[in-house]
């Protein structure tokens, strides 16, 4: 399991989230 994935993941859901709000 590649952790840089999950971490990318996850900087991309928070992102999205800034974004939306």
């Amino acid at each position: 399991y590649d952790i840089s994935l999950f971490h990318l993941e996850q900087a991309l859901q928070l992102g999205l989230k800034a974004y939306l709000l």
